[in-house]
């Protein structure tokens, strides 16, 4: 059963609203987070080349 062109356009529009909301939101804490995680993740990959430098080589 097709709907009715007005409750057609009514669901568009209410999917639309809320899309945009949803992924204005989502986009505001990933602007918000990114530094944040950015700078965790430099200081471990620091940690990791600085603990694979001070390892002494192994014989093979």
């Amino acid at each position: 059963a097709a709907l009715d062109p007005f409750t057609h356009s009514l669901v568009r529009a209410i999917l639309l609203i809320w899309s945009s909301i949803y992924f204005g939101i989502a986009f505001y804490l990933y602007c918000f987070a990114a530094p944040i995680f950015r700078q965790k993740f430099i200081t471990i990959t620091r940690k990791i080349i600085g603990c694979l430098r001070h390892r002494p080589a192994r014989e093979l």
